[in-house]
């Protein structure tokens, strides 16, 4: 999926771990000349310091966001420094993994914010499998249900339906470039 075939200049942020992840498989897939814009947001310092692409530490810890509750405080905490990076923007894509406190909870205060400047949102996000615990399915739900309820565009790949779909010697990395694609199919168009 080519993002420079949009009409307009798209900004597409990855939030949280997962969405970091995306953003840089997405990133990996675009010409060097892309018009488009990418940027990575996280709570997490160590590990955003091994992102290459632009991006933005939220939150006043540097530490990862245990609980989606986390997540939320850290994207309030930095709404000065989303509004600063998210200005000029007309169209963005958010790809983000849910389950996560930075994905469950970022995401969410981030689509407002983007939304309340009038940017036409479009969000991607991946659901975690049923291995991965009730604790992270319930943070999903959580951030699932509050996207959905902000009335931007969802789009949800779910982990169990994919990995159905995908023969059983799937590395995770192979798994995410799949779900990077699909999410960025649903979300591009």
């Amino acid at each position: 999926m080519n993002l420079d075939d949009a009409n307009e200049p798209v900004v597409v942020m990855g939030v949280g771990g997962a969405g970091t992840r995306m953003l840089e498989l997405a990133a990996a897939t675009q010409s060097a000349a892309s018009s488009t814009r990418w940027i990575a947001i996280n709570t997490d310092l160590a590990s955003m310091n091994l992102v290459s692409l632009p991006h933005l530490l939220i939150g006043a810890t540097g530490l990862p966001a245990v609980c989606s509750a986390n997540g939320r405080e850290a994207a309030l905490y930095s709404a000065l420094d989303l509004a600063e990076v998210l200005g000029g923007t007309r169209r963005l894509i958010v790809l983000a993994g849910l389950g996560g406190g930075v994905g469950s909870g970022a995401t969410p205060e981030i689509v407002r914010l983007a939304m309340e400047m009038d940017i036409d949102v479009t969000v991607g996000v991946g659901m975690p499998g049923k291995w991965e615990g009730s604790q992270r399915h319930e943070q999903a739900s959580t951030g699932l249900s509050a996207l959905q309820g902000l009335g931007c565009k969802v789009e949800v790949v779910c982990f169990d339906e994919l990995s159905a779909e995908l023969p059983p010697s799937t590395t995770l990395d192979e798994y995410s470039a799949e779900l990077t694609k699909a999410l960025l199919e649903k979300t591009a168009a």
